[in-house]
């Protein structure tokens, strides 16, 4: 720089001091041109210097920069190749406060920040971070910073340079993910690897090494062969190892070696690592134990060998085609069944075509050959998994029939199918007697009136019926079949929670009776006996069987059996009041009539001796004596025929019916049109019980009828004896008929039963009453109806 021109005193002398002090001037002058001229030249250097500057500082990788101490630590100066390095302008960065703080990556922040406000303790520091680009990506930055003082101490600023190591990140993350990679692959690696010197020290091994040895990996690095294989092994493997560097190329082969749970089977592929000497040359290796797979390959031969003798042992012609359908493999029992016939023995051979040997039989004629080829085609193409044909193969002995599978391989690989031919000759004629069998058993099931049955456990689905069903049920068995809850909906619904609750107990006992009602479409209602059984397999019930009979009339049989002993009850009641009446009757009459008769008798007879000797007395007390005895004959014959009419013993049933008829008219008046055609004579006790049948129905006829006339006929047809009689009264109600207290139509019933007959009494109101009897006249004749 110029100095300044000191000022001058003039002189006070006057011109006397111009000159020197003109000189003075000139010199002065001189002086300052040439500190320009220096000023001048070191400006141009300093301009040199500078642009040299920029111009390293631009070429360079390194971006320079000043930042404040404290605050917010941002940037005071940026070296200008910033734009090239991160593609910001140096004043971006330097005019914004918080630039630079808000570009670090947020991960990285929350540790730089604090580190950077211990600067003034540290006075230099070190950081790698990331710095977002201005295209949007982050950088990594080397960031080293040394903290500037003025000459008290005081921090001034901080400077330092930035540097993008983006690329050796990446390297070192390549490399570190590299070893990584390597390290997985050695630790999870299924076998051991390791590296040998020259002299066969291993120098390294892989982590499964420590379980194969059952030792720390540094105690084995060092060791040769020697110290850790048994003497032989270890000079197998020497020797292999001399033979690698030897001939500089991999060698494999498999080693067995001791371990602590026994000898196990080692696959060894060795190869050298080169070295320009050859002295230092390495040997390295990797040893899989495939102690397993050998177990396995033996375990393989011995299944193979399972397999070809279990196959062999098959009683089935088996073999195994391709994709082609050619014959891959056989066994003993095809080569048998082909070696009986040589022109096929030839013929089944592998490899002939399966396809064109079933073409040829197609040809001749055999369907079956035909469609066994079209099924095999299909399993090969794998249109379907199985194929099945059951064909007969007649020979000139015997029927045969035969089935065929096909059966492709699961799974990948070749294209592989199985094709068996099973002789079921046996299982045919056994089918066809079972099935001749269970015709007949259907015949003989179906021939009976009872319903046979079988249900499913459980669902209680109806299994089986006969046709038996068809008959009690009113329905097709086949509805019972498709309906498994039809059979319940037959049963009566007062019966059906009875028979649902016996099912249990049915289940627990093993078998079960039960009586119910079932109920017809038609409406009628039956009753049923059932019986079943619960059928067991192994312990397990399989089917419950039963038997369904119609006891409907014999349940009306009962019922009408216990009607008829109520009935013979009261009528034996009624009979024993009547006996009593009848007695206390003729115990009135007898005492009344016969026993005054007898009395007088008495007392006249007690009174006749007297009168002897005075004749004419004596014969008219004589006289009078014999009318008393005449009125009691009329009364014993009064009585006895009231008890049985005489007439019966003497004259026979007609001439007693005759007389009883013409005693009913008379007594009555009601006209009475009787037929009696020549009658066969009938034993006493059908005799009585027809006249007492006859006598009751007149009876009624005379109480109830309130008839003008009634007709009677009595006749025979065939080994029978009918009587018919009909009135035109008022006619009787068929409520009167059931009444329990009809004692006369309940004793004309029981007469008729105890006769083997048959007793029907019809009424019309305002028509009258038809009484019809039908009694055979013989006991054998009433025994054999």
């Amino acid at each position: 720089m110029p100095h300044p021109v000191e000022p001058q005193t003039p002189d006070p002398a006057g011109g006397a001091g111009i000159e020197p002090a003109a000189d003075r001037l000139h010199h002065q002058i001189l002086s300052l041109q040439r500190e320009l001229a220096a000023e001048k030249r070191g400006r141009l250097a300093y301009e040199v210097a500078h642009a040299r500057l920029q111009y390293l500082v631009s070429a360079t990788p390194v971006i320079l920069y000043t930042r404040r101490p404290t605050g917010e630590f941002g940037p005071t100066f940026v070296s200008d190749n910033v734009r090239t390095q991160l593609g910001y302008r140096p004043e971006e960065i330097t005019e914004d406060a918080q630039f630079w703080r808000e570009r670090i990556h947020p991960d990285d922040a929350a540790r730089i920040l604090p580190e950077m406000g211990r600067m003034a303790a540290a006075e230099r520091q070190r950081y790698e971070y990331r710095l977002r680009h201005s295209d949007g990506s982050y950088r990594w930055i080397l960031d080293e910073m040394r903290l500037a003082r003025d000459s008290r101490g005081v921090p001034v600023e901080m400077v330092g340079y930035w540097v993008d190591i983006t690329e050796r990140k990446h390297a070192e993350e390549a490399l570190q993910e590299s070893e990584q990679r390597f390290a997985l692959f050695m630790k999870y690696l299924p076998g051991v690897a390791f590296i040998k010197d020259a002299a066969g020290r291993y120098v390294y091994f892989s982590e499964r090494a420590g379980d194969v040895f059952g030792r720390d990996i540094g105690e084995l690095l060092g060791r040769t062969d020697e110290d850790l294989w048994p003497p032989a092994l270890a000079s197998r493997l020497r020797s292999r190892d001399r033979e690698v560097l030897a001939q500089r190329k991999p060698l494999q082969n498999v080693e067995t070696a001791p371990q602590r749970d026994g000898d196990h089977h080692w696959l060894v592929s060795k190869f050298p690592l080169p070295d320009r000497d050859p002295q230092t040359a390495l040997v390295a290796g990797i040893g899989i134990d495939i102690t397993d797979h050998k177990h396995a390959e033996e375990a393989l031969r011995e299944s193979e060998r399972f397999a070809r003798a279990t196959i062999d042992a098959l009683p089935s012609n088996l073999c195994v085609v391709d994709g082609d359908g050619r014959l891959v493999a056989i066994n003993r029992a095809w080569s048998d069944f082909a070696a009986a016939d040589p022109p096929l023995a030839a013929a089944v051979q592998p490899p002939v075509s399966y396809l064109e040997v079933c073409e040829a039989s197609a040809a001749a004629g055999c369907t079956d050959a035909a469609d066994f080829a079209r099924g095999l085609r299909r399993v090969i193409a794998g249109e379907q998994e199985q194929f099945y044909l059951e064909y007969e193969c007649p020979s000139p002995v015997q029927q045969r029939w035969f089935v065929g599978r096909v059966t492709r391989f699961p799974g990948q690989g070749p294209v592989r199918a199985v094709i068996t031919h099973t002789n079921i000759t046996a299982r045919r004629m056994a089918e066809r007697a079972v099935r001749h069998g269970e015709e007949r058993l259907n015949s003989i099931l179906d021939s009976l009136n009872d319903v046979v049955w079988s249900l499913a456990p459980g669902t209680y689905e109806p299994l089986y019926l006969n046709a038996a069903a068809d008959r009690l049920y009113g329905r097709p068995r086949g509805a019972f079949l498709a309906d498994r809850n039809l059979w319940l909906e037959a049963v009566h619904p007062d019966d059906r929670r009875r028979v649902l609750a016996s099912f249990p107990e049915f289940l627990r006992e093993g078998v079960s009776e039960l009586e119910y009602r079932i109920v017809r479409p038609d409406g009628e209602v039956r009753w049923v006996r059932d019986r079943g059984r619960v059928i067991r397999s192994s312990g397990a019930v399989v089917r419950l069987d039963g038997i369904v009979t119609d006891i409907t009339d014999l349940k009306r049989a009962q019922d009408a059996l216990r009607d008829n002993a109520a009935r013979l009850q009261r009528l034996a009641a009624h009979l024993e009041s009547v006996r009593e009446e009848q007695s206390a009757a003729i115990a009135r009459e007898v005492h009344d009539e016969l026993g005054g008769t007898l009395t007088v008798l008495k007392l006249g007879l007690a009174s006749l001796p007297r009168k002897l000797d005075q004749p004419e007395q004596a014969c008219l007390q004589v006289e009078s004596l014999v009318d008393l005895v005449s009125a009691a004959i009329g009364t014993v014959k009064r009585v006895s025929a009231r008890l049985r009419p005489n007439t019966l013993d003497t004259l026979g049933l007609a001439a007693s019916i005759r007389r009883l008829v013409g005693e009913f008219s008379q007594l009555t008046g009601i006209a009475a049109d009787l037929r009696l055609p020549r009658l066969p004579r009938l034993p006493q006790e059908r005799s009585i019980a027809v006249y007492r049948i006859v006598q009751e129905a007149l009876t009624n006829i005379a109480r109830h009828a309130r008839a003008g006339q009634v007709r009677i006929l009595l006749g025979r047809r065939g080994d029978d004896l009918v009587v018919e009689i009909a009135d035109d009264g008022c006619g009787i109600d068929e409520r009167e008929l059931e009444k329990p207290d009809s004692y006369g139509i309940l004793g004309m019933r029981e007469r008729t039963q105890s006769l083997g007959g048959e007793l029907s009494i019809r009424g019309s109101p305002g028509h009258g009453t038809a009484v019809r009897l039908r009694v055979p006249l013989t006991r054998q004749q009433a025994g054999t109806k």
